[in-house]
């Protein structure tokens, strides 16, 4: 959940495993959310996180997607819309995904767990909305979550 439409009221994001995208829900502030918009993701997407990716204050997004083996990231606009999803390789089957600034300069980077690949896939953010080639850390089997 973040505000992705900047009205002050908490906006929901659905990763959707079973036709390939995003739905963002604008929330009406009284726990009510509008018709979902879709945005393409890579394929089987199943996990999603928010960050600030490229430092212009409003929230984007990063997708998990199950079946490509890759995470997409969706670069938020305003107003509740997104730029089309770029997509980075992330080692087998991820299934979770978290932001923060792992290596403290300042600049969200993305982790991952790979469940099918036994690692967790680290992406260093560049602060532009790209990120560095994932680097694995072995983890050993199934890491979820």
């Amino acid at each position: 959940m973040a505000d992705f439409n900047g009205d002050g009221k908490l906006d929901l994001a659905v990763a959707n495993h079973g036709d390939d995208t995003v739905s963002v829900l604008s929330g009406d502030g009284h726990g009510a959310f509008l018709d979902a918009v879709a945005h393409a993701t890579g394929h089987q997407p199943i996990a999603l996180a928010t960050g600030d990716f490229n430092g212009d204050g409003r929230p984007d997004l990063v997708v998990a997607n199950n079946g490509s083996h890759s995470v997409s990231v969706l670069l938020g606009k305003g107003k509740g819309k997104f730029g089309k999803a770029v997509h980075f390789p992330v080692g087998k089957s991820p299934v979770a995904v978290a932001v923060g600034d792992l290596n403290r300069d300042g600049k969200q980077d993305v982790l991952v767990a790979d469940n099918e690949g036994g690692s967790l896939s680290v992406l260093l953010g560049n602060g532009d909305g790209t990120f560095q080639a994932a680097t694995a850390i072995p983890w050993g089997n199934g890491p979820s979550g």
